[in-house]
């Protein structure tokens, strides 16, 4: 590293060894008091450990004065006091914008020692960003980011050395963020205020004001890379902190919120619940609740509620059986038997990989079924509709494995080679035919996009995207009009690649990756598991084959892959069952 003037060395600091937060806590609700959830720890995670900063050592050197104050940074309690003992005096300083997040190693560290001041220049991996809505978004891979802190000899402190120049933005690692910021979920609507959409944000708050932070963050409204395709059925402006009596939460929402549409009031009802009051997210469910407007009961009908009382709003619940094409194309079940009508048993439409529509009902006549055709010239033809007898919707172009959403809308990508302009086309529900191309944007440019699956509530798309020797996944936010595809990102950009993903469930992509193997020739499959916003990707260790090429996944169901030996395996109880040959095995999506 070159010298900045002076004395110059390459030192490490103690950052990577900032420990993580997850108090295990009762899952019971207190009777009375200050609002609490219920956090279960997740099996296998690590047991997180909270360490308080502190304020500067006397004697301290310029490398560990910038140490101690970026572990200060975290401090969610004191509003940055500790840290601010790092500066000189009469120093002001109020960082603002987004957050930087770095990974957890050891940064590069410089000093370079002047007549009267220290420069520590910091180099830092930036993996992501935290917005000021307290959504994640990740940053291209090997992004650096580097700072030089100005350290001086503050007479005003015995001439101990202090920052003079503290960064505009705070930068923190993943396991500062996991110490000290509280992670839930927040529930917005897709446009026909139907289903809901969770958001993942992270909130510098400590757990016993994470209800009042999760209600303000809600009553916002939806986060800025998500806007342009949710909404919220709750007004605007801000509620008192939720309180609780007896186990029950109360949530007082605006007056405004009585007096609208009891359709309106329902899906609020469910925004709340599935924020506040979800079994399936532990660590933010507060029991029982009461929600009010202005005092009075939103709905009269109904005085305590859960997110287990709104059901029809559920993103996760669907159609759970999957399908597959098997080695003659022809589309089976989870049980391997054909299923009814041209796909199946009758042998006239052999798809090369079957999707089969979620949320359809259980009789045949009234599920819906897509895939593509390809005949004996390799040319490809994409069929849906019916399961019954899908029909013939275009032909003579390369598609991609097309993909449905809960409304019945219909997505696949036309593309012929990566210098064309792909294009992702729609067939809205009940049409049998295919709309105008949908705008992609320009980070899509140059690449060959080899899968795109729409999440089953339809406000987001994730797409395999291929360029010279790179193969990742981006997600994207579908516009209410659905005409366009918006503020694209790569959702885990150290992931290169990848042969295949899948939406796991709303809040979850699955994603399979290859590595080269180690002692021989070849790759080795690996199976990723990643927020959609691409917070903290975690290996799965040993629950997929080694040879998988394709995967299945779904809401509380068990994972299906497909290997190269064109195989169906289902994992049941650790262990792994053949179901019959074929490839492609698809939930419901």
């Amino acid at each position: 590293m070159a010298e900045l003037g002076g004395r110059s060395t390459i030192v490490g600091t103690g950052l990577s060894v900032i420990a993580a937060l997850a108090l295990a806590a009762c899952t019971a609700v207190p009777d009375s008091g200050p609002v609490h959830a219920g956090q279960q720890q997740e099996a296998g995670a690590a047991v997180n450990i909270h360490v308080n900063p502190r304020e500067p050592v006397p004697g301290s050197q310029p490398d560990s004065i910038v140490t101690g104050f970026r572990f200060a940074n975290a401090d969610t309690t004191e509003a940055l006091g500790v840290a601010k003992a790092y500066l000189v005096d009469g120093a002001t300083w109020q960082p603002s914008g987004a957050v930087v997040v770095a990974d957890s190693g050891t940064p590069l560290t410089d000093v370079s020692t002047g007549p009267n001041t220290v420069t520590v220049k910091v180099i830092d991996n930036q993996i992501g960003q935290l917005a000021a809505d307290g959504t994640y978004q990740p940053s291209p891979s090997g992004r650096q980011i580097e700072y030089d802190y100005q350290l001086t000899k503050d007479p005003k402190q015995n001439d101990q050395w202090r920052i003079t120049n503290a960064p505009p933005n705070l930068v923190l690692t993943v396991a500062q963020i996991q110490s000290s910021y509280q992670a839930g979920y927040v529930y917005f609507l897709r446009p026909d205020e139907q289903m809901l959409v969770p958001v993942q944000v992270f909130l510098p708050v400590t757990r016993d004001l994470l209800a009042q932070e999760l209600l303000t963050t809600l009553l916002a409204g939806p986060p800025a890379w998500l806007k342009p395709a949710v909404t919220t059925a709750l007004p605007g402006g801000t509620a008192p902190g939720p309180t609780q009596i007896n186990g029950v939460t109360t949530v007082d929402l605006p007056r405004g919120a009585a007096t609208l549409s009891a359709a309106q009031r329902n899906a609020m009802a469910a925004q709340v619940a599935y924020t506040l009051a979800n079994t399936h997210t532990p660590s933010q469910n507060f029991g029982e609740l009461k929600i009010l407007s202005g005092g009075q009961p939103l709905i009269s009908s109904q005085q305590l509620q859960t997110a287990a009382d709104w059901p029809s709003f559920d993103p996760d619940a669907l159609n759970v059986n999957f399908y597959y094409s098997d080695s003659s194309h022809l589309t089976r079940d989870h049980l391997g038997r054909l299923v009814p009508g041209d796909t199946g048993e009758r042998d006239t439409t052999p798809l090369l990989a079957p999707a089969v529509a979620p949320r359809t009902g259980a009789d045949a006549a009234d599920q819906l079924i897509a895939g593509v055709v390809q005949d004996d010239t390799g040319k490809e033809s994409l069929y849906a509709g019916p399961l019954l007898a899908p029909k013939q919707l275009l032909t003579g172009s390369n598609f991609t494995t097309p993909s449905w959403d809960s409304l019945g809308n219909l997505w696949t990508v036309q593309q012929q080679q990566s210098s064309s302009a792909p294009k992702v086309r729609i067939a809205p529900s009940g049409k049998a035919a295919l709309t105008g191309s949908v705008a992609v944007p320009p980070i899509l440019a140059n690449k060959f996009i080899e899968d795109l699956k729409v999440s089953r509530d339809g406000t987001r798309v994730a797409v395999r995207a291929v360029s010279t020797n790179v193969s990742q996944v981006l997600v994207g936010a579908v516009s209410k009009d659905g005409t366009s595809i918006v503020n694209f990102y790569p959702v885990a950009p150290g992931l290169t690649s990848v042969t295949d993903f899948v939406w796991a469930s709303s809040t979850k992509l699955d994603i399979l990756d290859t590595v080269p193997n180690t002692n021989e020739p070849g790759t080795t499959s690996q199976l990723w598991s990643v927020d959609v916003d691409g917070w903290a990707p975690s290996l799965t260790q040993g629950t997929v084959l080694t040879n998988a090429v394709s995967i299945a996944a779904a809401p509380g169901q068990p994972l299906v892959v497909a290997t190269s030996l064109d195989q169906i395996e289902q994992l049941s109880d650790g262990q792994w069952q053949f179901v019959g040959n074929g490839s492609s095995p698809r939930y419901p999506g």
